[in-house]
């Protein structure tokens, strides 16, 4: 299995977990709390990067950048799907409420999935925008490639 499947595996359990407990506790009015799954997003995403950067070469840096952005924020999005999609049909209280929405038939349920796909999706794209040039200097400075700046010197 890939590694951006398997970090994409772990972080959407993760985030599920703790989803899961925040509904099992009825802490689903507690809206901060659950932005703690993009939290636990953006630390997967960190910590694949900083893992996966030593063995990508300069010019498949970027690509790879944002290839697997996509593919572990989809796998972890489809994981918070099935894992509230399974709490739904265990109990409707404890799957995840979306903009004060709980989900009382499934219909709504496929429209929370679809938010929660979109929404898990856009934020793992513009964190990694964020975190990019953070790991961009760190590749090139761990190769003693010159940077754009350093090269035209007056």
């Amino acid at each position: 299995m890939r590694d951006t499947v398997k970090y994409g595996l772990l972080t959407g359990i993760i985030a599920s977990i703790y989803l899961g407990i925040l509904a099992n506790n009825g802490e689903h009015v507690g809206a901060s709390l659950n932005y703690g799954k993009y939290l636990i997003l953006i630390l997967g995403l960190f910590l694949f990067f900083i893992r996966r950067m030593k063995s990508w070469t300069y010019n498949d840096f970027v690509a790879n950048f944002i290839g697997s952005t996509v593919v572990i924020t989809f796998v972890a999005s489809v994981v918070l799907i099935i894992s509230n999609t399974i709490l739904y049909f265990i109990n409707p209280i404890l799957s995840m409420q979306k903009y004060t929405l709980i989900p009382e038939s499934t219909s709504q349920l496929i429209t929370i999935d679809a938010i929660i796909l979109i929404e898990t999706i856009v934020v793992g794209l513009l964190t990694s925008f964020v975190i990019f040039p953070y790991f961009k200097n760190k590749f090139l400075d761990d190769r003693g490639i010159q940077q754009p700046e350093e090269q035209f010197q007056p």
